[in-house]
Order: structure tokens, then sequence, then C-alpha cells
């Protein structure tokens, strides 16, 4: 998401005539854009302030704005920061801020260019801002605000207008897609939209995040069976495989749930990418909760884990839950988890040799090679055909594997 609202500056500053800069000492603009869903990352970005900070002594022309969710949480700190010129929140819109559009149109004193078009193969497009579900570790709701739906027809039409400019890729985005349309006035829901943005002519793949496994509609299976656009990729994010730390980190589901929906998308699709977050260290997680999760990672097989140790965060319930576990234990937890998955991530790539799979060209990745993605999004290395460019699809055989990448050739 934060991605998503990067690019939609970026694309608003090149509408007006700014270019980017390869060396931020050469840059009149900085735009920092800032998350707080665990502590490191909001301590980097006051890292990166001291930096800037020193720029802007030597430079004061130099204009500094700052974006994303670290400002209502620390903003009484980055007020008194000198390196600071504006300080916007999170965007939670498809649109820039009026007050940054007045503060660049008064930077430019100018009329404003004409707008630059560039094909871009790949977009983000957030379909619902902020957060309802309140889990008890997350942030989330407390820097983002309470769900709030993109309308159907504005989604529709971001997505063909991004067609017409070229993009052949689109990533729909929000905390939880499955609440996508609650909140609006007309019938909608993530099924419906997502089989719509499946109709739209020049848009050759569609992806997804993220689904709450409590919440996820089972009729978004049968969309993706109808469809050879969307990818068979599901990120479901479990965070703990034991019932007790996943009742008080408010996940309102039980593992057993979590292995039943598992099952639904493997019956519909047997080589289906599977993805999760996993969380560490979560207040009073002893080693038998530990365990537990070890022996789901082990049952499910994962294609990908994500692991992140337990972050305190203000505000959040689970300030309120059980003692802290050592950083040391987190650490061992963590480091666990990320070996026995190197070993199933390999085992689940060798599912795919000596298939046929349908590749979305991404890249030319080297003088020999080109790079893309099957429906199962995974990264697929190929001998390159210098008539094909990024975001053709081509019909690769399977030839060898990693536990990242599959490589092969062009057949057909």
């Amino acid at each position: 998401m934060n991605a998503y609202e990067s690019s939609l500056l970026e694309e608003y500053l090149l509408a007006n005539g700014f270019h980017s800069s390869m060396k931020i000492e050469e840059a009149n603009f900085i735009l920092i854009n800032t998350c707080v869903v665990r502590e490191k990352s909001a301590f980097k970005a006051l890292s990166f302030l001291g930096k800037v900070k020193k720029l802007k002594e030597k430079r004061p022309d130099l204009i500094v704005c700052l974006f994303g969710c670290m400002s209502p949480l620390y903003e009484e700190e980055l007020r008194k920061n000198s390196a600071i010129d504006r300080i916007f929140g999170p965007l939670n819109s498809n649109f820039v801020p009026l007050e940054f559009e007045n503060l660049i149109h008064k930077v430019k004193n100018n009329k404003k260019d004409k707008e630059i078009q560039r094909r871009v193969l790949s977009r983000y497009i957030t379909i619902i801002f902020g957060c309802d579900s309140f889990c008890s570790y997350c942030i989330v709701p407390y820097v983002r605000g309470r769900e709030k739906s993109v309308s159907f027809e504005e989604v529709l039409s971001k997505v063909r207008n991004y067609a017409s400019m070229g993009t052949k890729e689109v990533t729909l985005l929000g905390q939880n897609v499955d609440h996508y349309g609650v909140d609006l006035p007309e019938n909608v829901t993530f099924a419906k939209l997502l089989k719509a943005v499946a109709k739209i002519d020049g848009i050759n793949r569609i992806d997804f995040m993220t689904s709450h496994p409590k919440e996820f509609d089972t009729e978004i299976i049968d969309i993706i069976g109808e469809s050879e656009k969307i990818y068979r990729h599901f990120h479901l994010p479990i965070q703990s495989g034991d019932d007790r730390i996943l009742e008080l980190m408010n996940r309102r589901y039980r593992s057993s749930e979590y292995f039943e929906l598992v099952e639904k998308i493997r019956d519909s699709f047997p080589l289906a990418s599977l993805t999760t977050d996993l969380i560490v260290g979560f207040p009073s997680e002893d080693e038998k909760a530990f365990l537990n999760t070890v022996n789901l990672v082990k049952k499910i097989k994962f294609d990908t884990i994500y692991v992140a140790s337990y972050s305190r965060r203000p505000k959040t319930k689970a300030l309120t839950i059980g003692e802290e576990v050592e950083p040391c234990e987190k650490r061992r937890r963590l480091n666990y988890l990320l070996n026995l998955q190197r070993e199933i991530s390999l085992s689940q790539a060798k599912r795919f040799l000596e298939t046929e799979e349908s590749v979305f060209i991404t890249a030319k990745s080297g003088k020999n090679y080109s790079s893309g993605k099957n429906l199962e999004e995974r990264e697929v290395l190929f001998d390159t055909d210098e008539s094909l460019e990024a975001g053709d699809i081509v019909k690769v055989k399977i030839l060898d594997c990693n536990k990242t990448k599959l490589i092969g050739k062009i057949v057909g």
C-alpha cells in the first residue's frame, strides 16, 4: 500500500514537470513515506530524517514532506523537527491531497506542464482504506482509521485508464479486501469487483491482497477458476498456529478452520501458491504454542512465509497481554521457522518440474534470459526471444528450479 501511495505522489510530480533524482543531494524535493506497523520502521524513518536535516542545513531551499502512518503517532516529535516543511498523514485516497497540490503549484508558480503519460507494466490500486478488524497486535486501525471502500465505478475506471496507458497487470489492495463494499450503498462485494476487473480488455494479470482467513469469500475461488487472468496465489496471514494465541490476537478463527480453507483452495487449484504472515514471540507465547506454529507450517507446506518478531505498538490491546518473550528467544524462533521454510519452499517449487506454464513476461533479466511469473505467481526464468516484450504471455516448460525461481525454455 505504501508503494502504491508513493507511486501516486511520483506520478503527480512527473505530470507537473518534475523529474526523479538519482542522487538525494541533487533533489530539491524529498518525500518520505513512512510506516509504523513495526517499531523498526519508525526508527529507520527517524534515522533518515537525521541525514535529511544535514542536507537541509546546507540547502535551506530544500523542501521536505513527510507522508504515511508515522505522522498521527509521532506528531508532536515530528512537528519539532526542523528538517520537515510539511507533514501529511497516510493518503487514504486514490488522489493526492489538495494541500499537496497547492504546495506544488506554489513552488512551480507557472502553468502546469503537459501531463506525462508513461507506460507502467504493473500497477497497485487500493480498493479499501483503513481497517475494522482490530487485531490486538496491530496499530493500523489507529493510524489509518476505519474502513472506507472506493466506489465500484471508480476502481473500474482507474483500471480502464491504466489499461489504456499500457498497464498489463494490476494488484487490488486493502488491509482486508474481503470487507470491500460493506460500507457502500450499492450491493457490491469483492467477488463482484474481481469478476468485473477480469473482464477489462488490456489487463492480462490480476492479483489481490490481503485476505482475512475468517472472512475469505469462497466465491472468489470459483471466479479465479473461470479466468485465466487472475493469479492462483492466495496470501492468507494466519499469524500463529496456536488457538490460544490466535484468540489473544483477536483473529476470530481457529487453526482447524484455516486448514479447511486451505483444503478448499487446493481442491480447486492443486498447485496454488499459498503464502502467509507469522508473528513469533507474541506476549505469553510459550514453547508449546510456538511448536503448534511449527507443526502448522510443516502440515500446510506454504510456498513462502513472512515471519516477524512481535513488536510492541502504542494503543494496541496486546500491550496488556501476558509476559514479554525475550528478544533472543524471538530471534531463535524466527530463525527456526525461516530455516524450516527453506526446505519446504524447494519441495514446493519441484512440483512444477516438467510442467508447461503460462508465463507473464515482466522483464529482460540478462543477455540470455527473460523473467516472468506463472499463474501461481512464481518467478520464472527462461530463454530470451527478442521478438517478445514485457506484458506478453508465453508458454514455458519448467526444467529446473531453486527455492524461489523456476527455470525453463519457451515451447510452442
